[in-house]
């Protein structure tokens, strides 16, 4: 991978994160539902650890819990998230999909699951 090639090792006391969106979950369907993104995280793991080293490399899978009080801000969430501004023509099909799927009492709630690849030094 040309990127991983590119990289210079941390300083002493430093790490290098690359926080990826993981290809399960909640966000992932939501990804996959408007467009199609794809990374190869298994590649990207085996090549840190083939330039760093594997006790320089860890690997971190998270949870976090995006709430909001109404429709309108998740779906302004939701088209900030796909980034491409090509969306917003889509604004309407993202407030059904998250009228539908994501409504949990009062508000409404979007799970991220996220995978944190860390490098650290190694002397």
């Amino acid at each position: 991978m040309p990127a991983i090639d590119k990289m210079r090792p941390p300083e002493p006391d430093g790490r290098l994160a690359i926080v990826l969106q993981s290809p399960i979950g909640e966000l992932a369907d939501f990804y996959n539902h408007f467009a199609h993104f794809d990374v190869d995280i298994l590649g990207l793991w085996r090549e840190l650890i083939h330039r760093f080293g594997d006790r320089a490399v860890e690997a971190r899978y998270f949870v976090n819990e995006i709430w909001t009080d109404s429709l309108d801000d998740m779906v302004e969430i939701g088209l900030f998230l796909l980034i491409d501004r090509k969306f917003r023509a889509r604004a309407g099909e993202i407030r059904d999909y998250f009228a539908r799927r994501h409504r949990r009492g009062d508000g409404y709630r979007l799970k991220q699951d996220e995978i944190l690849l860390a490098v650290r030094h190694t002397p």
